[in-house]
């Protein structure tokens, strides 16, 4: 299961100088299951899983 949510400030925060701004917050894989096993080198199927687990992800983006 991965989440993603964005919020944009828009015009809200122009008077601080954090207007247009995005902030945005990733989970991948929240309960930390392991990839299937597939009989190929390395054990799981490179396409389709990731084998490092659960990832939170922040990112913020200014648009001028």
């Amino acid at each position: 299961l991965d989440l993603n949510t964005i919020y944009n400030t828009g015009d809200e925060l122009r008077s601080m100088g954090l207007s247009n701004i995005d902030f945005s917050v990733a989970a991948i894989n929240i309960f930390n299951k392991k990839p299937p096993f597939v009989n190929v080198k390395g054990g799981y199927d490179p396409e389709n899983s990731d084998p490092i687990g659960r990832q939170i992800l922040f990112s913020i983006t200014k648009r001028w």
